[in-house]
């Protein structure tokens, strides 16, 4: 599947799209001392999939 047919296909790209985004909402609660622990862990990266 390219990615034309990816956006195409809403029973593939939706669930995608969720889960996506449920990703960034665990991201936001995950505690400060373990993402300080873990600097190499772009939790900025994730939790800006909150579209």
């Amino acid at each position: 599947m390219n990615f034309e047919q990816f956006v195409a296909d809403d029973r593939t790209f939706d669930p995608v799209i969720r889960n996506l985004q449920m990703i960034g909402e665990a991201v936001k609660n995950v505690p400060v001392d373990i993402r300080d622990h873990n600097p190499g862990l772009k939790h900025h990266t994730f939790s800006s999939l909150l579209l």
